[in-house]
């Protein structure tokens, strides 16, 4: 297995994925797609 950063072309199947992940488990969270996307954005640019 190979890990490399996430770029932001990677951002829609990142955001679609953890949607998925966050409904499979129950958990809360309530953010959308798009929210999802922007967090990551956010979190990509500041790390």
């Amino acid at each position: 297995m190979k890990i490399v950063d996430a770029l932001n072309n990677d951002l829609d199947l990142l955001a679609k994925m953890n949607h998925e992940l966050i409904q499979d488990e129950g958990h809360k969270n309530n953010m959308g797609i798009d929210q999802l996307k922007t967090r990551m954005e956010n979190w990509i640019k500041h790390e």
